[in-house]
């Protein structure tokens, strides 16, 4: 079986403050500190928390008012035709095309990606996938190269609505939700996670063929893309290799497509309403964790994708941003 290891530098263990993707703290080490203070300092400028982009020029008002009516009769064509696509990807995943579909489809719903490194997915038998974090439709990016149906995705509850009428529609995608109400009595999102993770491992060295990999957002939480926050260790801690994947999303329009706070399909609406939106997606080398412990293997992943994007690792992670959210809705109820 291939196996593969970067030529990454090992990097001091982190502090990890456990995100919600399950559990309790886990305090190794002080993280490395990044230059650069702007990504360490708390801000709106590292979460999106609204619907228009910062810094509005005159040129950014004059789109809007002259796109409105033409993108409020785009995404009514795209809400109509989301359903008729959404049919359309279990009769080509039955016929081998679930992959050639999913680049058809995206591009329709405003998502064009462009895709390097697929051949390290292919050639790869590493059971987990993971992905720095930058909106709400990340998975449905990588769905052109990882299609559903040979991914199990490990995502949040607010997602369970959209998730429940593609699965009425015959997709077959089977999430693992990370809270715990989510979970069947006696079991938690770990042992969901620790059960697919050996189950995948098992079943590829038995077939020869790579496994249904899990989808993992190690950040636990969204950020605007202008840095890498902490990862949790959890998944890195399994003992199994890992494909990084690098996102990095182009959106030259006044509006965020991704805004905290709001709801997914709120969200989705606003990237209907849009001419298009890029997803740049690099998949990296295959990396194994070898004798360093699941913090150190966690850093490492950390900063082998911030390193290909260029961006600073920062010292945050997903509970800060959950802080920062408290804040900005107490500043905006006074």
């Amino acid at each position: 079986m291939p196996s593969r290891s970067t030529a990454a530098p090992t990097y001091s263990d982190s502090a990890y403050e456990k995100t919600l993707l399950i559990g309790e703290p886990d305090v190794e080490a002080e993280p490395k500190s990044e230059p650069g203070a702007d990504v360490n300092t708390p801000g709106e400028h590292l979460w999106n928390f609204s619907r228009l982009k910062p810094n509005m020029h005159c040129l950014d008002w004059v789109f809007l008012v002259i796109w409105t009516p033409f993108g409020v009769f785009l995404c009514l064509l795209r809400c109509i035709f989301w359903p008729v696509g959404m049919l359309l990807y279990p009769l080509m995943n039955c016929l081998g095309l679930g992959r050639c579909v999913m680049r058809v489809m995206a591009p329709l719903w405003g998502v064009h990606a462009r895709i390097s490194g697929l051949e390290e997915l292919d050639n790869s038998f590493a059971p987990i996938m993971v992905s720095n974090h930058i909106s709400d439709f990340d998975a449905c990016a990588l769905w052109t190269a990882n299609p559903p149906a040979e991914q199990r995705l490990v995502v949040n509850l607010h997602w369970k609505k959209v998730i429940d009428v593609a699965r009425c529609l015959g997709w077959p995608i089977d999430p693992i939700y990370t809270e715990k109400e989510a979970q069947q009595e006696g079991t938690t999102a770990k042992d969901v996670i620790r059960t697919e993770v050996k189950t995948g491992q098992e079943e590829a060295e038995v077939s020869g063929v790579p496994p249904k990999r899990l989808l993992i957002f190690p950040e636990g939480k969204t950020s605007s893309g202008m840095m890498v926050m902490v990862f949790n260790w959890y998944i890195f801690g399994l003992e199994a290799p890992v494909v990084p994947v690098a996102l990095r999303l182009w959106n030259p329009w006044p509006l965020q497509i991704q805004c905290n706070g709001c709801s997914v399909i709120r969200n989705l609406l606003t990237l209907f309403f849009l001419p298009m939106v890029v997803y740049h997606i690099d998949i990296l080398p295959e990396m194994t964790c070898g004798c360093q412990s699941k913090g150190a293997f966690a850093e490492d992943v950390r900063h082998c994708i911030a390193s290909h994007l260029n961006l600073p690792c920062s010292k945050f992670s997903a509970k800060d941003k959950t802080e920062f959210a408290k804040e900005i809705l107490a500043r905006r109820s006074r």
